[in-house]
C-alpha cells in the first residue's frame, strides 16, 4: 500500500480574523519522480473566519485530514500518510499530548479550558486513527534550496496566500495583516 503526502499551510488576515487554509494530497511516490508537474487546480482551499493563526493552522489540518479519510479511506487506516506542514504548534502536537491531557486541556495559571481544546481532542482522534507522521518544514525557504518537497509546500503556501489576496481584494478589505 503506497503512502500518501499531505502538504497543509495557511495564510490569515489577523486584524480580520479571517483567514484561507489550503491542502494537497499526493502519493508519496509522486515526491521521487522527476516528472511529476503539480498542478495547481490539486490545491484545496477552504475560508476560515473569527481565527487565530494557531487555530487557522488546525483546522486546515483537520479539515484536510477528514477530506482525507473520504477520498482515500483504504490509506489512511493504514497510517500511511505523512502530513508535511511549517507550523510549529501542529508539529509540537503529539509531544503535548501527554500534558494537555494529564492537565484535561486546562490552562496551568487558570485552570480554564484552554481557547483551542476542542481542536486538540480532534486532533489526537485522527492521529490515533489514522497513526500519521509528521513532518516540520521550513516554511519560506529561498528556491535555491528547494527540493521537490519544499516546492510542493511552496506551491500550497502561494495558493493560500493568493486566495486571502483575492478575496481581501474582491470584498475591497485591504488591510495589509496578511501572514
Amino acid at each position: 500500500m503506497s503512502r500518501i503526502a499531505l502538504f497543509t499551510d495557511v495564510s490569515i488576515n489577523t486584524n480580520l480574523k479571517i483567514g484561507f487554509g489550503a491542502y494537497l494530497i499526493i502519493p508519496e511516490s509522486y515526491l521521487k519522480e522527476k516528472l511529476y508537474d503539480l498542478n495547481k487546480k490539486e490545491v484545496k482551499l477552504k475560508k476560515f473566519e473569527s481565527t487565530s493563526s494557531t487555530k487557522l493552522e488546525i483546522e486546515t489540518l483537520l479539515w484536510s485530514l477528514e477530506e482525507l479519510e473520504k477520498s482515500h479511506k483504504e490509506i489512511a487506516l493504514y497510517g500511511n500518510v505523512t502530513i508535511y506542514t511549517d507550523s510549529q504548534c501542529i508539529a509540537g502536537l503529539s509531544g503535548r499530548r501527554t500534558k494537555l491531557e494529564r492537565s484535561e486541556f486546562k490552562s496551568s495559571k487558570t485552570n480554564k479550558e484552554l481557547n483551542n481544546a476542542l481542536l486538540y481532542r480532534r486532533f489526537y482522534r485522527f492521529s490515533d486513527r489514522l497513526k500519521f507522521e509528521i513532518i516540520k518544514l521550513k516554511g519560506h525557504s529561498t528556491s535555491i534550496i528547494k527540493d521537490k518537497i519544499h516546492k510542493m509546500f511552496s506551491t500550497v503556501d502561494k495558493g493560500s496566500r493568493k486566495a486571502l489576496r483575492a478575496y481581501l481584494d474582491k470584498n475591497k478589505l485591504h488591510n495589509k495583516s496578511v501572514a
